[in-house]
């Protein structure tokens, strides 16, 4: 993070499926990168990756999604620590901090819906529902770069189309003024 920051790159908060205490802290320590480099963090510096899922109404949109999340948490998230930090990507502190709390929140360790949402893993509901969280979470970490991942293990592909129509309609033009960073200065 500390180069990336240096070369005022934008940085990716990742993994997408992990807790948003565990990202916010990322996001926080990218910001404080930015500052020891000299320089305030501008909301386009950092994208937030997240697993969306909007449809008519919040249970609706659990019951459609829940399962699939499930079957993406249990069956196809299989990665070795190995392969999920390859040697060269990080420094040798930040990759025994990171394996520890990936490891640790890993949504295969998950049983209940209700401990994936209140950890923040996806955002899952209607679309005022949808709106709240991400703008609740974009002013809390101050990312101003979405990448919604709106499909999920086994998810149908009608489900999936539905949701990025509601998040385009009635979601994403009620969060363009959010964190909208003022034009840089030559």
């Amino acid at each position: 993070m500390e180069w990336v920051a240096q070369q005022k790159y934008t940085y990716m908060v990742l993994p997408t499926l992990a807790p948003f205490e565990l990202r916010r802290q990322a996001a926080e320590y990218f910001s404080q990168c930015c500052a020891k480099a000299g320089y305030t963090v501008r909301h386009t510096q950092i994208g937030w990756g997240i697993g969306i899922y909007v449809s008519d109404t919040d249970e609706q949109a659990r019951r459609e999604y829940e399962p699939h999340y499930w079957y993406y948490a249990k069956n196809l998230l299989k990665t070795t620590p190995q392969q999920a930090l390859p040697p060269g990507h990080t420094s040798l502190a930040s990759v025994t901090g990171m394996m520890k709390r990936r490891l640790e929140s890993r949504p295969s360790n998950l049983s209940t819906w209700k401990e994936v949402d209140e950890a923040g893993y996806v955002i899952v509901g209607s679309p005022e529902t949808v709106r709240q969280r991400l703008e609740d979470y974009a002013k809390r970490v101050g990312f101003g770069l979405l990448i919604a991942n709106f499909s999920v293990g086994n998810a149908p592909r009608e489900y999936t189309e539905k949701s990025m129509h509601l998040f385009a309609e009635k979601v994403m033009p009620k969060l363009r003024p959010i964190n909208v960073d003022v034009p840089a200065t030559a």
